[in-house]
């Protein structure tokens, strides 16, 4: 294929070549037949011009005295030119004294030599005497007027002439021609050796470069035209080839990231029943509790799964995609938040993190997913310039605003090596990274940088080594408060009894669920499959229905559309719990039928505060996500 490319360009080449060189021929050869013609022309004219100006004393005499042996005389004299033709001298009253010519053989080249000459071949003169000097054409005359005598005429063989150059026209153009033909193919090589040749050996290095393979070669030129434009191709092509294998890196990267996302997504999901449980337990255990150890040992219990339930949904939160959604943010605890998700990797490399929180600081608005991605992007760096380090390691987070100029600035800054200043310019740039192969992809900071920008901030590194190094990140600030809906500790108990069902497949759960209820005078049913609610639903009656999303056979949803066939008002009285309320998918249900939904884990405030709005606005969509996003600091 390579072959059949530059063999037909180098075809091209040659072609253009040709009909370059022969239109350049064309136009050489026009101009010297041009310039030769004219230069024919002006020699018989000056040839002609002479003649008879030579010969006409003595036909003047001639024509005078009426002698016809003198003008055969200067006839022969004149028919011995072969340019000439025909000969005549004729008297004052037209008696022809002499004649001479010869015949003409007519040929193409003849014709085509009248047809070229023939304004130029036929020369006249008037013969004229005084008294007593011949002259001819002169004033010098007797009464100083001339005497005309007769006539002198010429006639120049156009056919002799015009072949003695048509002849020499035809030798130009074969000289020409040969050259010509020596030129292109001249031409042409030099093209193949310059252009096709090189440009052939380009293409049969990029048909041995592997698109697969890990790394992609890069392309070899000769010397002498690394510094031309075929070096600036190949130079620009050899660039591409680095992104591409950049590129390539990057996507088995993220396909890691995306199957190693799934994972974590799956095993958060598994994690969030469990969790569940225990959250629900240890607040039963708390509120029913005899003595106080009993309580403090429920409360040790709770604190811990609280904890790894944020964990668990800052996960979830990290893994799915998402779009922007901007609120009110503390920057507070997104720094703390932060902090906590690295909490391990920086206890183990026995960094000490410091946290300097200007009082009364400003609001954040932006993404807090988004945000919280940066501020650990910023801080994993930061953890791995000081693993190597020996003595005290610190970073040290502050955070300050200006109200004036409605601005939040946080500085993250280490007593690391720092970053060299000469490539402080290069570390936001894609797949850029100083770390070794396998420990990071160029990604971490650019997908900060392009974050903050996306929220109207700034993002930029001061320090230089051997000075650690700082990243400062500014971001828009708010006075607006965040709106939250303010819960109250089990709203449940201040609610008159109500009969609920309960449907979710993790038996544990839904008995920890009804057990939470009944300790509060309200009934519960607990059924562990979608058909089995349904048979209650056409049977029985009930004030809330408590449906958990992911179950086996027919979901939560499935189950909503179905009720709805048995009676429209149970729309009015679902509850959804669900384990990922961040699947785009479930987000839209839950939006578009405003409906109320508890992402696992959850609190009992959170469960009761949902009932309570379901009895006491059961068309409104409910704010309870918002209150367990906030929970979580998600």
């Amino acid at each position: 294929m390579t072959r059949l490319i530059t063999g037909s360009l180098w075809v091209k080449q040659t072609i253009y070549t040709i009909v370059v060189a022969a239109l350049v021929a064309i136009a050489v050869a026009g101009y010297e037949i041009l310039t030769s013609y004219y230069s024919e022309r002006d020699r018989l004219q000056s040839f002609g011009n002479a003649l008879i100006d030579s010969f006409s004393d003595t036909a003047a005499r001639a024509a005078y005295h009426v002698d016809k042996l003198q003008a055969e005389s200067v006839v022969d004299g004149l028919m011995q030119y072969d340019e000439l033709r025909e000969v005549v001298i004729t008297t004052d009253l037209g008696l022809m004294l002499a004649r001479g010519g010869q015949s003409i053989e007519a040929t193409p080249k003849g014709s085509l030599a009248n047809r070229l000459f023939s304004d130029v071949t036929a020369f006249e003169r008037q013969l004229s005497v005084d008294s007593s000097i011949f002259t001819t054409g002169g004033r010098s005359s007797y009464n100083n007027e001339p005497v005309h005598v007769g006539q002198f005429q010429i006639y120049a063989n156009s056919t002799s002439i015009g072949r003695s150059f048509i002849d020499d026209v035809q030798s130009r153009i074969v000289h020409l021609i040969v050259e010509f033909l020596i030129l292109a193919a001249a031409l042409a090589f030099i093209f193949y050796r310059t252009i096709t040749k090189p440009i052939q050996n380009v293409a049969e290095q990029l048909e041995t470069i592997d698109p697969q393979g890990s790394n992609l070669a890069e392309i070899n030129l000769s010397a002498s035209d690394q510094h031309n434009e075929l070096g600036l191709v190949v130079s620009r092509t050899n660039d591409l080839l680095h992104r591409i294998g950049d590129q390539q890196n990057d996507l088995v990267h993220r396909e890691k990231l995306a199957a190693l996302g799934s994972m974590l997504a799956e095993v958060a999901h598994e994690l969030n029943n469990p969790l569940a449980v225990v959250i629900t337990q240890a607040e039963l255990l708390a509120e029913t509790a005899t003595d106080q150890k009993t309580r403090d040992r429920a409360e040790k219990i709770l604190k811990p799964a609280k904890r790894s339930a944020g964990i668990v949904r800052k996960f979830l939160t990290l893994t799915r995609q998402r779009k922007v959604e901007k609120t009110v943010l503390d920057g507070r605890r997104l720094i703390r938040e932060s902090v906590d998700m690295l909490s391990y990797q920086l206890a183990k490399s026995n960094i000490v993190v410091n946290t300097e929180v200007q009082p009364g600081l400003m609001r954040i608005w932006g993404d807090s997913a988004q945000l919280m991605q940066v501020f650990i992007n910023v801080l994993i760096n930061a953890q791995q310039a000081l693993v190597a380090c020996t003595g005290t390691k610190e970073i040290t987070i502050r955070a300050s605003s200006d109200e004036i100029k409605q601005e939040v600035v946080i500085t993250i800054s280490d007593n690391g090596p720092g970053i060299p200043e000469s490539i402080q310019a290069k570390v936001f740039n894609h797949f850029f990274t100083t770390k070794t192969e396998g420990h990071g992809t160029g990604l971490g900071l650019s997908f900060s940088k392009t974050v903050v920008e996306g929220h109207n901030g700034t993002i930029g590194i001061a320090g230089v080594e051997p000075h650690g190094t700082e990243v400062m990140i500014t971001l828009t600030g708010t006075t607006k408060t965040a709106d939250i809906v303010a819960g109250h500790a089990h709203p449940g108990k201040f609610m008159a009894s109500l009969n609920m069902l309960i449907v979710d497949d993790e038996e544990e759960l839904a008995k920890s669920v009804e057990e939470a209820l009944t300790n509060h005078g309200h009934s519960a049913v607990i059924t562990h499959s979608a058909l089995e609610a349904l048979n209650l639903l056409r049977t029985e009656s009930f004030d809330i229905i408590l449906a958990d999303i992911h179950m086996p056979g027919i979901d939560g949803r499935e189950l909503y559309w179905m009720a709805l066939d048995i009676d429209i008002g149970l729309a009015q009285k679902f509850v959804f719990i669900t384990g990922d309320s961040l699947d785009p998918k479930l987000v839209k249900f839950f939006t578009e039928q405003k409906k109320i939904y508890l992402n696992k884990p959850f609190e009992m405030d959170e469960l009761f505060e949902a009932i309570e709005q379901v009895i006491l606005s059961p068309t409104s969509i409910t704010n309870v996500h918002i209150l367990e996003a906030d929970n979580s600091g998600v």
